[in-house]
């Protein structure tokens, strides 16, 4: 008779205290190698939440409210995968996982020039004095 009488308490209490949000769990790795990539920043689109991946490769996201994103996985030296309509359930994990592709990465032209006239030389230093104060470090700034 007792268990019958708690059933229903019971079964309202877990509704009011059911969670409305879930989880993103997953893993990236190198589509060549295989190996696993750490560091890689993963993004919720449209939201401030996020995730690093570990050495393993694993990220994790908790707290995620359920709902539809696009989830963007991004890393120094390869290609942005952005994965479109990922449904988070509340009280599910969710699994996404990466298999990320190198690009290459170009950067902006460096000209660096020496100082070979001493009058140039005396007023470019009187002009940063203060700012650097290793002489060693002006070799490598751009003069014009």
């Amino acid at each position: 008779m007792n268990i019958k009488l708690y059933y229903p308490l019971f079964l309202c209490f877990s509704l009011l205290f059911a969670g409305d949000t879930g989880k993103i769990v997953g893993k990236i790795t190198d589509s060549e190698t295989g190996e696993v990539l750490s560091g890689v920043n993963i993004v919720l689109k449209g939201t401030s939440m996020g995730s690093a991946s570990n050495t393993d490769g694993n990220y994790l996201i908790l707290n995620v409210p359920a709902a539809s994103y696009t989830i963007t996985a991004s890393y120094i030296g390869y290609k942005s995968i952005s994965v479109t309509d990922t449904r988070v359930n509340a009280d599910h994990t969710t699994i996404v996982n990466f298999v990320m592709e190198v690009s290459a990465v170009e950067g902006e032209e460096v000209i660096v020039e020496a100082i070979d006239d001493l009058t140039n030389w005396r007023l470019f230093k009187y002009i940063l004095r203060g700012v650097i104060s290793d002489p060693k470090i002006f070799i490598h700034l751009l003069y014009i």
